[in-house]
């Protein structure tokens, strides 16, 4: 075990990952999970990249076939998790084996860059219509929630920390076997010279196979762990850049060595994938993936040979300090480090205190759908309104949101670290369907309030007797697509309708919505196409849409989508009636495509409205759109007033407040729910007057009534009365 540092540095690891739990609150134990699975990735590299020289940038894919595999055994077919980890590391294993035969003619760069075709092409086959039936496509899948087996009576945090190490250390030992025998010897001939390997009578083809078929199965494994963790797959968990963070963590391990995985894997989830601003104090000014770049590139220049060689110089330095005195291996001091970080309490109470009530919230603060961000300030801002002004029966609001970057798999750590660690009250509208999805499973089997979710999708409400936690706040989408199915066939009987829509849950209950409204009409959708909300843009799906000569465009995207898709008709010199979601019709983002030359797509574009928007000259002198000014003035400076995103979040906090104020001063997780569940609110000053804030034990959806707006060139302008999915 010299590699490893000794028989006495395994134990020492076996120590402490034995002891870390027992030391380390539950979210910091969640974390070190993660570890546990990118220790497998890194070292599965190593044994390909250290012991053959076969470099390979592709092992995401590998991990995305484990955790699919894991996802679709246990979710579809109903087999146990646990059975589900060794199926995953051989299916991914054979799908590196089958690689590894037409790789025998490539090395080097070469073979870097097919493989990184693999890890480019992964997420789109995941997504392709072919699969998706299996995957999920965008909307991916939900896994059951992790717990412990064998009788042992701990928490889910700790089973996972105990899984994903046990299995490291299990395959850490393999690994060790292998490299010490024939095999390892063989692959380090090749990885020295090929042509003198093949002298001494070396397979080359064999080997080299070889070599990929099992550094594929830790990945397998590796994938099958992460989708168990975080209990959701989605083709976003394994993409392109994990694999880039795989590598960095073996070459910061320094390759070729094993014990110093643990140091590679812990910056691979501390600073790659995790969130870098948690851990080290660094500028915002400064993007994460530019910071750890920077890392990266000063370990390349001050550590060739990673940690295993900071660790050799340690040893030496030591031994002629103090003579027969062991040193651990630095990466043992690394983990030791790490635990010692973790060593933060936990309290007894969720959230509340005599003076201060603890809210937590997910938001995209970064990323394609940045521009959303401006619901949680929005929030925010009401919040210190409110406790400028004596919060709610005497206590305060602290409302502390994440950014997830609109990536699923960062809501869950995010959650987590806010339930766990931060210990909040309850979780207050997170934005986004796949997100709060993701999340849902985990908060109501917490006991967790889900409350106000920013999201539309049609579940919220429809499964309310198995999610008793969680409560929308928006119109289902499907009611806000039924609405415009009613005005279409009542104002243009005789549509032919093209429907742009995000290939998720999102869009898709957007697409059903329409079609129920449209039901019994002559108005017909003639086209169809959905889009990946990883792509770059969306012009090609409106092209193929004008070809079908419609005269009524639905956009049913988000962000960037929707004004793409605004700018694209406008070059294309399609002239259709357009109608636009509403989470997609911000004023700003109806502006911005104005300002790229479509206002004469743009202008009498239809939306819906339930909340004031204050570019709407209707509302100049409103009382909630001056209180939202005069909040952002002073708790949002540079805040634009004319955001209605922002309207948004405010909306959403006061009726926040509303709930808390009905639950009470004896405030518990079960009488907020029992307020939330029972709002009948009419004085929300920031929705549309007519809208009643209302809810039920049975009802989890607060607004139902909607409005209809039209796109004047500057501004949208209500039109007709309030409506529902009824009529």
């Amino acid at each position: 075990m010299k590699r490893l540092g000794g028989p006495i540095g395994f134990a020492a690891l076996v120590a402490a990952v034995v002891v870390v739990p027992h030391a380390a609150g539950s979210f910091r134990t969640f974390e070190l999970a993660y570890v546990g699975l990118y220790f497998i990735a890194v070292l599965g590299l190593n044994i390909l990249t250290g012991y053959t020289g076969q470099i390979s940038l592709g092992h995401g894919a590998f991990m995305a076939i484990g955790g699919y595999t894991s996802a679709i055994l246990a979710t579809d077919h109903g087999v146990p998790t646990l059975w589900t980890i060794p199926i995953a590391g051989l299916v991914a294993g054979f799908a590196g084996l089958l690689f590894g035969i037409p790789a025998l003619r490539l090395s080097g760069l070469y073979l870097a860059l097919v493989t990184f075709g693999i890890a480019v092409a992964m997420p789109a086959i995941l997504k392709w219509d072919e699969v998706k039936r299996w995957t999920g496509g965008n909307t991916g899948k939900i896994l059951p929630l992790p717990k412990a087996h064998f009788g042992l009576g701990v928490g889910s945090n700790d089973w996972l920390f105990y899984q994903n190490w046990t299995i490291a250390l299990v395959l850490l030992a393999a690994a060790w076997l292998l490299v010490r025998g024939r095999l390892g010897r063989a692959w380090r001939a090749i990885r020295d010279s090929e042509v003198a390997a093949a002298s001494s009578g070396v397979n080359l083809a064999l080997y080299k196979t070889l070599a990929f078929g099992i550094s594929a199965f830790y990945a397998g494994i590796a994938g099958s762990l992460l989708a168990l963790t975080i209990a959701f797959v989605s083709p976003d968990t394994y993409p392109i850049k994990l694999s880039v963070f795989v590598v960095v963590g073996a070459v910061v391990a320094g390759l070729g060595s094993l014990w110093g995985i643990v140091v590679g894997a812990a910056l691979v989830q501390f600073l790659g994938t995790g969130d870098v601003e948690k851990w080290v104090h660094v500028s915002k000014s400064v993007p994460p993936d530019v910071f750890f770049g920077g890392v990266l590139v000063l370990v390349i220049v001050l550590l060739p040979r990673g940690a295993a060689g900071l660790g050799h110089r340690l040893t030496v330095l030591g031994s002629s300090l103090v003579k027969r005195r062991l040193t651990l291996p630095a990466s043992l001091a690394g983990f030791a480090a790490l635990a010692a970080v973790a060593l933060a309490g936990s309290t007894a109470t969720p959230g509340v205190t005599d003076t201060a009530i603890l809210l937590g919230g997910t938001a995209p603060l970064s990323g394609e759908a940045s521009s959303a961000a401006a619901v949680a300030k929005g929030a925010e801002a009401y919040f210190k309104y409110v406790n400028d002004r004596g919060g709610v029966l005497g206590r305060k609001i602290d409302y502390t949101y994440l950014d997830d970057a609109y990536d699923p798999a960062r809501t869950v750590q995010d959650v987590r670290q806010l339930v766990q660690q931060s210990n909040v009250f309850a979780m207050f509208n997170t934005l986004g369907t796949n997100q709060n999805l993701a999340i849902r499973d985990f908060l109501n089997q917490s006991g967790v309030p889900q409350l106000f979710v920013a999201s539309g999708a049609n579940t919220w409400g429809a499964d309310y007797k198995k999610y008793p936690w969680t409560v929308g706040y928006i119109p289902s989408y499907v009611t806000e697509a039924i609405v415009y199915g009613h005005y279409i066939m009542k104002l243009r009987p005789k549509a032919k309708i093209a429907v742009l829509f995000q290939d998720d849950a999102y869009g898709h209950d957007l697409v059903d919505g329409l079609k129920k409204g449209l039901a019994g009409g002559k108005a017909k959708i003639v086209g169809s196409v959905g889009y990946d909300p990883t792509t770059p843009d969306v012009n090609s799906q409106v092209a193929q849409l004008k070809a079908t000569k419609a005269d009524t465009f639905m956009i049913f995207a988000f962000g960037k989508f929707a004004v793409q898709a605004l700018i694209q008709t406008a070059k294309l010199g399609w002239h259709p009636q357009v109608f636009v979601n509403a989470v997609a019709s911000s004023a700003n983002l109806m502006a911005l495509a104005n300002l790229a030359g479509a206002r004469a797509v743009t202008r009498g574009a239809i939306s819906i409205v339930y909340f004031k928007d204050p570019t709407d000259p209707r509302w100049a002198k409103d009382r909630g759109i001056l209180l939202d000014a005069s909040i952002l003035k002073k708790y949002v400076p540079g805040g634009n007033a004319k955001d209605g995103y922002y309207v948004a979040g405010m909306a959403s906090a006061f009726t926040m407040v509303d709930a808390l104020k009905r639950a009470g001063k004896n405030l518990t997780r079960a009488a907020i729910i029992k307020a939330a569940l029972s709002l009948n609110e009419a004085n929300n000053p920031f929705v549309v007057p007519g809208i009643v804030v209302r809810t039920s034990p049975t009802d989890h959806y607060p607004i139902d009534q909607v409005g209809l707006e039209r796109w004047m060139g500057t501004h949208w302008s209500i039109f007709g009365g309030l409506a529902t999915a009824k009529g």
